[in-house]
């Protein structure tokens, strides 16, 4: 039975984004208060002035290598059972940690979990942008329990393209154990983490709610690796792996024309 003393927030900090306090504001008021860390690989003011102004404890990467090494060192650092990694720029509806504790007690052999989400534009909320629309669909079988074990059906899913959004994971450390997100590739580190961590025996729980806010700006990491194509080459990468080469680039093709919504 996991309890909120059994799940962290690790809030991974970067620089100094104008988002970060809004950030830690949604985890801070969860109505099931969970643990919450910041980790960093550059220090500065900003950051150490929050975790002191909201009483966070910090960690600091002093061998930072890309963002899977940055995201390794906080989950890391986390010593629950269960650990969801947070980027400095979204924001988590009050009911996240609830609705997170409440499915994974439902699980008996749990690897990670992660909900739906909405993105924020503007300040904004949308919800019904056709990249959502298409990752909903994909992941809509794996919402029912008969399929939390099925490996041949995620793996065919991630195959299709990244339909899990970081922000919305949470792992269970105690079953993947250290280290789990790839260091080899510069921008979908975490895409190819999922579509590794498919292949384990173990239950993928899909949470059909969109209780997590994705912010989208163009400063975003995910606004400028779409924009210089860096993404879109490691997503390549990985279908190549998943694929024959030609089928795999008609695949990326259609892909890359359903992520264009995230250009700014």
């Amino acid at each position: 039975m996991y309890t909120a003393n059994d799940h962290t927030f690790a809030i991974i900090a970067y620089k100094e984004n104008k988002y970060l306090e809004k950030t830690i504001l949604s985890v801070l008021n969860q109505t099931v208060k969970t643990n919450i860390i910041l980790s960093t690989s550059t220090p500065n003011d900003h950051i150490l002035g929050l975790c002191d102004k909201y009483n966070i404890k910090y960690v600091i990467n002093p061998n930072s290598k890309g963002a899977g090494s940055d995201w390794n060192y906080g989950y890391n650092a986390c010593v629950t059972p269960l650990v969801t990694i947070v980027h400095q720029d979204d924001i988590y509806d009050d009911d996240f940690a609830e609705t997170t504790l409440k499915y994974a007690n439902r699980s008996s052999d749990l690897i990670l979990l992660f909900t739906d989400y909405y993105e924020i534009r503007e300040e904004n909320a949308v919800s019904n942008q056709k990249l959502l629309k298409i990752k909903q669909i994909m992941n809509h079988l794996i919402q029912y329990k008969f399929m939390w074990k099925n490996r041949a059906y995620r793996k065919f899913i991630l195959a299709l393209g990244d339909s899990i959004s970081c922000p919305t994971v949470t792992i269970n450390k105690d079953k993947m154990g250290k280290d789990i997100f790839d260091t080899t590739l510069k921008n979908s580190c975490d895409y190819l983490t999922w579509v590794l961590m498919a292949k384990s025996k173990g239950e993928f729980i899909y949470i059909p709610k969109q209780i997590v806010g994705h912010r989208i700006y163009p400063e975003s990491a995910t606004s400028l690796n779409i924009a210089d194509s860096s993404r879109s080459k490691d997503d390549l990468q990985i279908m190549m792996m998943l694929w024959p080469k030609w089928l795999a680039k008609i695949i990326h093709h259609f892909y890359v024309k359903s992520e264009e919504s995230n250009k700014i």
